[in-house]
This record gives structure tokens, C-alpha cells and sequence, in this order.
């Protein structure tokens, strides 16, 4: 709620924030004294604690990020929490599920979606072929969906022969964008969903869309990771729409990484409410910036849509839940 660029003073201790700079606020407080300092037990700890608490994995994307290169008990279980999360973010494109698994979600909206439902994600047990909204008790699914069908997709934006030219010509030479080709694109659109988690796999138009979200009670626990690929223009214009969406995300607090036309989002460490609103914002990205690539040459009209979505991302964000 704070408009950027002011000072302020945050009292942690009386938990206020003022308006400028407090004086008397950054002085401090002297430091309590530590009763035990000096003694045998403090000591103790002291040398423990450099077995425990410093942290020197600091970035997952990192070459060292490796087991071996664990030094303390902090680093083991930033490994082991980084991993197990990149894990189940990639179980879905490891493994093939039956298609009889899933249910077909039974809605209004014109696309097919499938339900797997892993754990506790259903009110209770279908029998049937189909599963209806209401049936659902997944948040973070539910927040997805309500990004999804927040705004009414306007169809494709309008391209210019350029523009026009480069998808037919992507068309002849890449074969991910063949229909009966079988690529990781040719995929049905997937929920798998528990009570307190879910996993997004998506194809609309040609671009590929992974979302994966926990969120529980347990804010340690709670994460949103992203990845976003592909389309049907020229290279160029999958970059541009990629970088688009990544500084979308970024003012929204998530933590972005681009290789060519492959975005890479997460967020770590936050409260479910604080994510399922962060989740909208995914739905309605994923919808809304299908066939965008297509446009991205033309700085006008990309400048155009960036500021429409960042209305209507807005518009999302406020949304109960």
C-alpha cells in the first residue's frame, strides 16, 4: 500500500511504521546483555553453530549448487528442499499417466482440462468420467482457474504482414509446432491437485505453460514455481514476449530467469493467501499472452499490451478469494 520512493522508519520492536526518517528510531536500542556469554555452555554453542547456521549454497542456478559442496546443516537442508522441489516440478513431464486417471472438468469455458486428482483434492470420490468446478477443494487450483476466466480472452492480437509471415515460416521449419508431431508440446491441459497443492501442465496456442504451487499453513514450506516456452514467431519475438512476462512477474515479486524464449519464475516463503493471489496472476497471464509473440516486434503495440496487462493484472490481484 506504500507508493514507491518515500522514506520511512519501520519499528520492528512495536511493530509501526512511520512516515521519513525517525532519528531517534535509527539510533537503537543497546543491546540486551547475554547472561550466559563467556560460559562454557555459550561456548559450545558458539563453536556448533558454525556447523549449523551459515548458509553457502545461496543460488540453485549456481554450478556449485551441489551436494559435495555442502559445508554446514543449513546447507544440507537448502539442498535437500531445492531438489525435492525441482523434482516434483518435474514429475509431470518424467511420467505418463493413464488417461483414464484423470476426469475432464466439466465447465463453460471452451477448452479441455483434465483433473488428476493425487490427494484430497476432491470433495469426495467420482466414479464418473467428469468432475465439476465445485467439486474441486484444491486453492491453489482454484486460484489458477479464477485467473484463468477472470477477463475474457479478445482473441489474437492484430498482426502485421511481418508478423503473419514469421508464423508461417515457423510453421515449415519447427517441428513442435506440427499438430501430429509428438513433441513435449502436444500435451492435454492437466490439473493434478491435492488440498494444498497443484500442478499446472498447458498448451494454448504454441506456447508450453508449467505451473506449480504449495500452499499451506506451513509458510517454509509454501512455494510457486513457473516456466514458460516456445510460440510460433521468430525467435526474436519469443524472446520479446518471454521478457515481457518476465518484467510482469518481477514487479509482482517473483524471481525471474530467461534462456532465449524459456522463462523460468518462482517465489519462496510466503503465506498461501499471499500466494493463491500471485497464482491468479499466472492464470490470467498464461490466457492472456497466448499468440502475443506475434505482435512483439512492433515496440508500439507491445508497449500497449504490456500496459493492458498490467491493468488487468491489477484487477486480478484484487479479486476475493
Amino acid at each position: 500500500m506504500l507508493p514507491g520512493g518515500k522514506d520511512i522508519t519501520v519499528d520492528a520492536d512495536r511493530c509501526r511504521i512511520f512516515e521519513g526518517k525517525i532519528e531517534e528510531l535509527l539510533l537503537g536500542r543497546p543491546a540486551k546483555p547475554c547472561p550466559i556469554k563467556g560460559t562454557p555452555v555459550y561456548n559450545l554453542l558458539q563453536e556448533m553453530s558454525k556447523h549449523i547456521l551459515p548458509l553457502y549454497l545461496l543460488d540453485p542456478d549456481s554450478e556449485d549448487f551441489k551436494a559435495p559442496n555442502c559445508r554446514t546443516l543449513h546447507d544440507i537442508t537448502r539442498f535437500a528442499h531445492e531438489k525435492s522441489v525441482q523434482e516434483m516440478f518435474e514429475f509431470g513431464m518424467k511420467h505418463q499417466f493413464s488417461p483414464r486417471a484423470g476426469k475432464q472438468l466439466k465447465t463453460t469455458v471452451p477448452m479441455q482440462w483434465w483433473v488428476l486428482d493425487l490427494d484430497n483434492g476432491l470433495r469426495e470420490e467420482h466414479t464418473g468420467d467428469y468432475v465439476h468446478l465445485d467439486d474441486i477443494q484444491s486453492p491453489p487450483m482454484l486460484a489458477l482457474w479464477r485467473g484463468i476466466t477472470a477477463v475474457p480472452w479478445q482473441g489474437p492480437p492484430g498482426m502485421d504482414r511481418k508478423g503473419l509471415a514469421s508464423v508461417f515460416y515457423q510453421a515449415t521449419i519447427n517441428p513442435e509446432l506440427n499438430e501430429t508431431a509428438a513433441t513435449n508440446l502436444k500435451a492435454k491441459n492437466y490439473f493434478m491437485i491435492s488440498d494444498e497443492f497443484c500442478n499446472l501442465f498447458s498448451r494454448f496456442g504454441f506456447h508450453f505453460s508449467t505451473v506449480e504451487a504449495l500452499t499451506g499453513e506451513r509458510i517454509r514450506e509454501n512455494y510457486i514455481r513457473f516456466q514458460f516456452k516456445g510460440g510460433a514467431a521468430d525467435h526474436f519475438r519469443r524472446v520479446s514476449r518471454a521478457q515481457l512476462i518476465s518484467r510482469l512477474l518481477e514487479k509482482q515479486g517473483f524471481q525471474t530467469r530467461l534462456d532465449g524464449d524459456s522463462l523460468m519464475a518462482r517465489m519462496d516463503n510466503y503465506s498461501a493467501e499471499h500466494l493463491l493471489q500471485r497464482l491468479r496472476i499466472l492464470g490470467h497471464l498464461i490466457i492472456h499472452t497466448r499468440q502475443l509473440d506475434m505482435i512483439m516486434q512492433n515496440s508500439n503495440l507491445a508497449s500497449g499490451y504490456q500496459k493492458r496487462l498490467e491493468e488487468e493484472i491489477e484487477e486480478v490481484k484484487s479479486l476475493p478469494l
